[in-house]
């Protein structure tokens, strides 16, 4: 560190003054010397606390205005009398190690600069991920663009038209995609109308307010396409709970197609034979309810529904299979062997996710009949086929089982199906038992 000597003002030094800062010492041939930070002095002498985020030193405890100047190498002048000087060496070390005092900042632009730090408003926090999801859906109101579409007509077409239009509505529907966006168009029309023979337009809006009257009118006239629709894009609506409550009434015009579709989903949801549209008793309540717009002849036979039955099921796996496609991270599974009551075995497999929406679901993949010994071999098989069905295994995450030795055999056969192919896969790091608590 070099020396510096108190003294009478002279040519380049600078006289410290209590609001100033201190600059670097001229020599008196002009060419700048880098200078030191000098020790800071409160107004008794005592030094000050140094802080690392200070830019700016106070000269106000030197009682007698004196200047810095630094000495020559010839004859250096101690503060301390009789203190020797520090090698050159270090002299140097101090020179080269000091801050440029040029480039520090005022005090009151720090002061300036704190204050508008302190005026920023506290940063909006949301607890948790699933109020935040909600709240950009309902900003983005996807259940409104997901049975809407784009229209410039404001007058209902003819009915060579609507024909067409259908078809364009059934191929959007069918390849609805997981980010909809609102419509750009001059109108909005409503898909469920058209499929009514009815012609519905809003104007668009584009400053916002039109989502909410398509949304009133979708949950008034077309309460469960809006809930299936909402279903399938992993949608909550605002009010699921009322439109979910126990009115059934079908806003659809009746045909054929209509006929088969509810039969088939009766018998799938409450397990009811498909033998039923045969029984006598049935067919005579359909001719009763009916009134002569309905009979038994309009009735699908057993073979029609069953066919049925296996389109709908083909259909709702290729939508699962969609949905894990564009899973979030991986795909943790539940399983478990279920018997019915003509002691028949069952597996079970549950898939759990995040979907494209950032939101958890579950669904069910397979109900699988095991034929034979329960081993963990067979066990293992079967829930292989079933994760290179949905295309899970590259992302397979934990299983979830009971604690039954077959079950260990399991996961240790299913490990060796994974590595064989590559994945990394462990039968205890990809397991999770279950915990029955009494």
């Amino acid at each position: 560190m070099p020396a510096y000597t108190l003294g009478n003002a002279s040519s380049g030094s600078t006289l410290l003054s209590n609001a100033g800062y201190v600059r670097p010492n001229t020599k008196t041939d002009g060419s700048l010397t880098r200078s030191i930070r000098p020790r800071e002095f409160g107004p008794q002498g005592q030094d000050f606390a140094r802080n690392s985020g200070s830019l700016y030193h106070f000269a106000s405890g030197i009682k007698d205005q004196a200047t810095i100047t630094p000495a020559s190498q010839g004859s250096q002048k101690r503060l301390a009398t009789g203190a020797p000087a520090p090698p050159t060496s270090k002299r140097m070390r101090g020179l080269e190690t000091s801050t440029n005092l040029q480039n520090l900042t005022p005090i009151h632009q720090i002061e300036i600069a704190r204050r508008a730090a302190a005026s920023l408003p506290v940063p909006y926090h949301v607890d948790g991920q699933a109020k935040a999801a909600k709240r950009v859906q309902a900003a983005r109101a996807v259940d409104c663009w997901a049975l809407t579409t784009g229209e410039e007509r404001e007058e209902e077409p003819s009915p060579e038209v609507k024909v067409c239009l259908q078809e364009d509505d059934l191929k959007r529907c069918e390849a609805i995609q997981a980010d909809l966006r609102k419509p750009q168009t001059s109108r909005i029309r409503c898909i469920e109308c058209l499929k009514l023979g009815k012609w519905r337009v809003w104007k668009n809006n584009h400053n916002g307010g039109v989502a909410q009257h398509i949304r009133n009118h979708l949950t008034k006239e077309h309460r469960f396409a809006y809930l299936a629709m909402c279903e399938r894009i992993n949608y909550i609506p605002p009010n699921v709970s009322a439109l979910k409550s126990p009115d059934n009434n079908v806003n659809e015009p009746l045909t054929a197609e209509g006929i088969l579709r509810y039969l088939t989903e009766w018998f799938a949801e409450d397990d009811i034979s498909f033998n039923m549209v045969s029984h006598s008793g049935f067919r005579r309540f359909i001719n009763y309810i009916g009134q002569g717009k309905v009979t038994a002849k309009d009735l699908p036979d057993r073979h029609t529904i069953s066919a049925k039955a296996a389109a709908l099921s083909v259909e709702a796996k290729e939508r699962i299979k969609k949905e894990i496609k564009h899973a979030r991270g991986r795909v943790s599974c539940t399983t478990d062997l279920w018997s019915d009551d003509s002691q028949r075995s069952f597996m079970c497999i549950t898939a759990h996710f995040h979907n494209g929406h950032r939101r958890q679901v579950n669904r069910l993949i397979a109900f699988r009949v095991i034929e034979g010994s329960h081993t963990g071999g067979h066990l293992a098989e079967t829930f292989f086929e079933v994760m290179e069905e949905f295309g899970i295994v590259h992302k397979l995450g934990w299983i979830t089982m009971d604690n039954a030795s077959n079950n260990d055999t399991m996961m240790t056969e299913l490990q060796d199906y994974m590595v064989t192919r590559g994945m990394d896969f462990d039968r205890h790091g990809n397991r999770l038992r279950q915990v029955f608590l009494l």
